[in-house]
């Protein structure tokens, strides 16, 4: 078969990678050394790690993360008051597949919005569809949907999410619809996936460093106590300048 008319059936077939790798064998002689079963193991491997990459582009491009933030780039130190084995064991995705939650605390600028981003972005490696929101932002949203009569629709999309990201969480205080509109988008029906990064203060709580919070998902901080809603789990994921 000539060599134009199969790389033009693989873009017919929508295979990129296969035909790139395809490519880089007929021009590099030392794959003639391999077998027929090695090269074309070789190709179809490349086609899937292509596809993987831009299945998580795709994702990493609709969560609409406010910061390009990811794991890697997160300060680790000592000083951050953040654990290494905790932070990086959270980036395995297993809180989302027991439906946990997570609050990140910790003061202004101690960079809870770009630890949530980052968690964000390694669920998306994981294979979770993952949506940002600033709180306000959503509130907003929220607003208009209740004036078109989309809040059903708006919901239902909120609802289908693995992981929802709500920055600045109760930042400001709620007005009582505002409230009922939280209550309705926060707790999961049963059968629900979907499960929230808070990494802002919760209300009524200390606004100093390490505060103590009701939460679903936290880590005692030392010298204070949490309460916690009856048979919730608790790990919490503390910021320090």
């Amino acid at each position: 078969m000539l060599k134009q008319p199969l790389l033009e059936n693989l873009t017919r077939l929508r295979l990129p990678g296969f035909r790139e790798g395809l490519k880089e064998q007929w021009e590099n002689p030392h794959y003639a050394e391999l077998s027929f079963e090695e090269r074309l193991g070789m190709l179809v491997d490349l086609e899937c790690t292509r596809r993987d990459n831009s299945t998580r582009e795709r994702r990493i491009k609709a969560a609409r993360f406010a910061l390009p933030a990811s794991i890697e780039d997160l300060d680790l130190s000592p000083a951050r008051g953040l654990e290494r084995s905790f932070i990086l064991g959270l980036t395995q995705g297993e809180w989302i597949r027991r439906h946990l939650n997570i609050l990140v605390l910790g003061p202004t600028g101690a960079g809870k919005s770009y630890l949530a981003c980052a968690l964000g972005e390694a669920a998306c490696r994981q294979g979770f569809p993952v949506r940002y929101h600033r709180t306000s932002r959503l509130l907003h949203e929220i607003m208009l949907s209740h004036a078109d009569g989309s809040f059903p629709k708006l919901l239902n999309t909120l609802a289908r999410l693995p992981l929802l990201i709500l920055d600045d969480w109760l930042r400001d205080p709620l007005n009582a619809a505002q409230a009922r509109d939280l209550l309705a988008e926060g707790p999961a029906p049963a059968g629900d996936h979907r499960r929230s990064i808070r990494p802002s203060l919760h209300a009524g709580g200390h606004s100093g460093a390490g505060g103590g919070l009701a939460c679903p998902l936290s880590r005692s901080h030392p010298g204070r106590r949490h309460s916690r809603p009856a048979g919730s789990q608790c790990l919490s994921a503390r910021t320090a300048r």
